[in-house]
């Protein structure tokens, strides 16, 4: 059974405000899953952007939005191909920061799904991505929606890199519908645990002005630095440290007209444990902020038989 909106505006507001106002809670804005439709194969083709670029909680300094086109393929046994490119839209630079290959499949049946899914990214030598430490990852998922009360998903991410890293993701969540089942709004709760060593990387590479990204991103040196453009060695303690990362909530809304969908998603990060982050022998603790950011987009789906 599906939940109406009757008021929408009211419910909408009420919705709103019991999300934002639970207690702390992605892969933010990555994560919402939906069921699947099998019945046919289907091509699509879109656009998406982001405000900045977080994960799990953690970000750049200086935000890192994205303008994505992206491409995509789903074949009715389940098997699914994409392929996107992200152009840096920021006021400093502009340039196509990312390239990313995707390949998977899924699988579902009643109130159940599981997937498998691998990325591949390549990111430009200057990118001040939180994630450019990584060349990839490889990702498993499972979800079952409990009699239309509630859907629950359980993913796990194994993050390729100069040092493989493990996350961990819970996410629950809870669609309503409106406008003869055009309009969908999912207020989700999606958790973060695992390692940092990607984090690591990016600290070493990027924070401090090396592997090509001359300090763009933090623009002090580091924590507490003062400005100084002069290289310091960063580097993160216990990165292989396995630990909750972040809470964040996030209300996907979308509209779907025929084979039109647009969307916009807002996102509240919310990390935890900071890390501590070594830097010229001395040892201090990074600080975390809260995130709001937001993704927006549209997609035409080609169907076929």
């Amino acid at each position: 059974m599906k939940v109406r909106l009757v008021k929408f505006p009211v419910l909408f507001l009420m919705v709103l405000m019991i999300v934002y106002k639970l207690p702390a809670q992605s892969r933010s804005a990555d994560t919402a899953k939906s069921k699947p439709a099998f019945s046919n194969s289907y091509a699509q083709a879109g656009v998406n952007y982001i405000s900045n670029t977080v994960f799990a909680g953690r970000k750049d300094s200086v935000a890192v939005p994205y303008l994505s086109p992206s491409i995509s393929y789903s074949h009715k046994s389940g098997v699914f191909a994409k392929g996107s490119l992200s152009y840096l839209t920021s006021a400093k630079e502009s340039r196509i920061d990312l390239y990313t290959l995707t390949a998977g499949y899924v699988y579902s049946k009643n109130n159940f799904i599981a997937g498998v899914d691998a990325t591949k990214y390549f990111f430009n030598s200057s990118s001040t991505n939180v994630r450019s430490g990584m060349s990839g990852y490889a990702a498993l998922f499972t979800g079952y929606n409990f009699k239309d009360i509630f859907t629950t998903y359980v993913d796990g991410m194994v993050i390729f890199g100069p040092a493989s890293d493990f996350i961990l993701g819970l996410e629950l969540n809870h669609p309503f519908y409106a406008a003869h089942d055009r309009l969908k709004i999912t207020p989700t709760i999606y958790t973060n645990f695992g390692t940092q060593n990607y984090y690591n990387e990016y600290y070493s590479t990027k924070r401090s002005g090396s592997g090509g990204g001359g300090g763009y991103g933090n623009g002090n040196g580091g924590p507490g630095g003062s400005g100084s453009t002069e290289t310091t060695t960063l580097s993160v303690v216990e990165s292989a440290k396995f630990q909750l990362l972040d809470y964040e909530f996030s209300l996907p809304v979308s509209y779907t007209y025929k084979q039109l969908t647009v969307f916009c998603t807002p996102v509240l990060a919310i990390p935890v444990h900071p890390s501590l982050i070594t830097s010229g022998g001395q040892t201090t603790r990074e600080e975390l902020s809260n995130t709001f950011f937001w993704s927006a987009g549209i997609g035409y789906k080609f169907t076929g038989k």
